[in-house]
């Protein structure tokens, strides 16, 4: 099943952008004002990753809605080979960057001191939101989450009412889970808990949900007022030092999926996206998301090397070999290596969905 909606890669790439600058900020030591310049125009890697998933949750949904329609039911074993084509060879080849390069700069014999085995382990069987990982394989926990959720969402889904119920289990259950911990005072425990952020991904389902039902509600998220007020909230996680909390995570994953229904749904949407270059660079997010943290790892390794940190113009020279690296890497490993499988992939479909209808209501 395929659907199109304008705007939506824009945001990916955006929502990617976010994750690479705040990366760099967290492994170099970044000058003050260019810090601050950067702070003005990107959200951190939390807010942005959250942005990611509900964006997967919507997209997700969205789809297996319009499958069953069309269908009359959800094909979970063709789902299941649609996620993992798309997402497992790029996943896998990650890992086995990350470890060889471990590997370069350690040694085989230290592997296993900078990285567990179980943690390894972990890697392999997609529990890596479940251990602890260290660069360059440090993002990689959010490909668990998304496919720990992908597993359950499609049987959710096929039923009206356990989907609803299912939204609406995990929004209260995290925040059961969020105060039972926090008054056990596990850090282990509450880490844990914090990186599942499957609430964030059911906020996006419910949206979708939404969209699919033509539902009245969405007269309001479509109204002006609606979407200012989420630029609002989300300019104030942009420049605002705002503490991770379960009120503010549920709080800006709202306005992000205000955000997400109107740029890629409402025809009248204040904030347009569908610009063709920024359409293109966001096909290739996912790429430049998995390879950003290993061309971070090599950009550390060299300008350690080369003493190219004493320059006065290394933050820029830093970032821009650091993005255009990634840019570069991600362009060719979507078409040389991601799209030769999902085209194997479209081959295999024998239906798709024509490109949603933008309008506001029934």
């Amino acid at each position: 099943m395929r659907a199109h909606f304008p705007g939506l890669n824009s945001l990916r790439f955006y929502a990617a952008l976010c994750v690479v600058i705040s990366h760099l900020e967290n492994q170099f030591d970044t000058p003050p004002w260019f810090a601050h310049i950067i702070s003005w125009l990107t959200l951190d890697a939390q807010s942005a990753v959250k942005f990611f998933f509900v964006l997967s949750g919507f997209l997700i949904t969205y789809l297996l809605l319009a499958e069953r329609s069309a269908n009359g039911k959800i094909n979970i074993r063709a789902f299941y080979l649609r996620r993992a084509r798309r997402i497992l060879p790029l996943y896998y080849l990650t890992v086995f960057i990350g470890l060889s390069l471990l590997v370069w700069l350690h040694g085989t014999q230290n592997l296993f001191a900078v990285i567990s085995p179980g943690t390894v382990l972990a890697l392999f069987l997609l529990f890596p939101n479940l251990t602890s990982l260290a660069p360059p394989l440090l993002h990689l926990w959010t490909i668990g989450v998304e496919e720990q959720y992908y597993f359950v969402w499609p049987w959710l889904t096929r039923r009206t009412r356990v989907l609803l119920q299912a939204i609406g289990g995990i929004l209260l259950l995290k925040i059961l889970l969020t105060v039972i911990v926090s008054q056990m005072g596990i850090p282990g425990m509450s880490l844990i808990l914090q990186g599942l952020r499957f609430e964030c991904m059911a906020l996006g389902s419910f949206v979708a949900w939404l969209y699919f039902e033509k539902h009245r509600v969405l007269l309001q998220i479509y109204h002006p007022a609606a979407q200012l007020a989420a630029f609002g909230i989300i300019t104030s996680f942009i420049l605002i030092e705002i503490p991770l909390s379960l009120p503010g995570e549920l709080i800006s994953a709202c306005a992000f999926a205000v955000l997400i229904l109107n740029v890629a749904t409402n025809p009248h949407s204040l904030l347009r996206l569908n610009q063709p270059l920024t359409e293109n660079l966001g096909k290739i997010s996912y790429g430049i998301y998995m390879y950003h943290f290993p061309v971070i790892f090599l950009c550390v390794i060299v300008f350690g090397a080369t003493h190219l940190a004493e320059q006065p113009w290394y933050p820029i020279e830093l970032y821009g070999a650091t993005l255009s690296g990634t840019l570069v890497v991600a362009a060719i490993s979507y078409r040389w290596f991601e799209q030769p499988i999902l085209q194997f992939q479209r081959s295999a479909r024998l239906q798709t969905i024509p490109e949603p209808a933008r309008h506001a209501n029934k």
